[in-house]
Protein backbone atom coordinates (compact mmCIF):
# COMPACT_ATOMS: atom_id res chain seq x y z
CA UNK A 1 0.00 0.00 0.00
CA UNK A 2 1.43 3.25 -0.89
CA UNK A 3 1.38 5.79 1.19
CA UNK A 4 0.09 9.88 1.06
CA UNK A 5 2.84 11.54 0.09
CA UNK A 6 2.06 14.57 2.17
CA UNK A 7 2.46 12.25 5.24
CA UNK A 8 6.64 11.04 3.76
CA UNK A 9 7.60 14.63 3.27
CA UNK A 10 7.82 14.54 -0.14
CA UNK A 11 5.75 17.53 -1.11
CA UNK A 12 5.76 20.93 0.48
CA UNK A 13 3.14 23.39 0.55
CA UNK A 14 4.29 27.03 0.44
CA UNK A 15 1.30 29.46 1.49
CA UNK A 16 0.65 32.22 -0.98
CA UNK A 17 2.17 36.23 -0.02
CA UNK A 18 -1.38 37.43 -0.16
CA UNK A 19 -2.92 34.81 2.86
CA UNK A 20 0.36 33.79 4.45
CA UNK A 21 0.36 35.25 8.58
CA UNK A 22 1.52 39.04 9.10
CA UNK A 23 5.34 38.81 10.19
CA UNK A 24 6.52 41.48 12.37
CA UNK A 25 9.14 42.47 9.93
CA UNK A 26 5.95 42.80 6.84
CA UNK A 27 5.25 46.10 9.29
CA UNK A 28 8.56 46.92 9.72
CA UNK A 29 8.60 46.04 13.73
CA UNK A 30 11.36 44.41 15.51
CA UNK A 31 10.09 43.17 18.58
CA UNK A 32 11.97 42.61 21.75
CA UNK A 33 13.30 38.52 22.78
CA UNK A 34 10.94 36.75 24.75
CA UNK A 35 12.83 35.35 27.88
CA UNK A 36 11.58 32.80 30.55
CA UNK A 37 11.15 34.26 34.09
CA UNK A 38 13.27 32.32 36.40
CA UNK A 39 12.31 32.43 40.29
CA UNK A 40 15.32 33.51 42.11
CA UNK A 41 14.19 33.32 45.58
CA UNK A 42 11.56 31.21 47.00
CA UNK A 43 10.30 31.21 50.45
CA UNK A 44 12.77 33.65 51.21
CA UNK A 45 15.62 31.00 50.18
CA UNK A 46 17.82 32.82 47.08
CA UNK A 47 18.02 29.59 44.24
CA UNK A 48 21.60 29.89 43.38
CA UNK A 49 21.40 27.90 40.44
CA UNK A 50 18.79 29.55 39.12
CA UNK A 51 21.18 32.69 39.61
CA UNK A 52 23.81 30.44 37.88
CA UNK A 53 21.34 29.94 35.25
CA UNK A 54 21.31 34.14 34.53
CA UNK A 55 24.56 34.25 35.13
CA UNK A 56 24.58 36.09 38.06
CA UNK A 57 25.69 35.61 41.95
CA UNK A 58 24.56 36.56 45.33
CA UNK A 59 26.01 39.95 45.18
CA UNK A 60 24.53 41.04 42.42
CA UNK A 61 21.42 40.25 43.56
CA UNK A 62 22.04 41.75 46.89
CA UNK A 63 22.55 44.86 44.73
CA UNK A 64 19.64 45.00 42.87
CA UNK A 65 17.71 44.08 46.04
CA UNK A 66 19.15 47.34 47.96
CA UNK A 67 18.64 49.56 44.92
CA UNK A 68 14.99 48.56 44.70
CA UNK A 69 14.55 49.11 48.44
CA UNK A 70 16.19 52.26 48.24
CA UNK A 71 13.51 53.11 45.70
CA UNK A 72 10.97 51.99 46.94
CA UNK A 73 11.55 53.84 50.57
CA UNK A 74 11.84 57.06 48.56
CA UNK A 75 8.62 56.66 46.66
CA UNK A 76 6.98 56.08 49.68
CA UNK A 77 8.04 59.05 51.51
CA UNK A 78 6.37 61.11 49.06
CA UNK A 79 2.94 59.89 49.27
Amino acid sequence: MERPREQTGEISFIPNEDVRPLQPKDILLHPTPTYIRITIIIDGEIQTTNLSYLVKDQDWLITQLTSYIKNWIKCSSNI
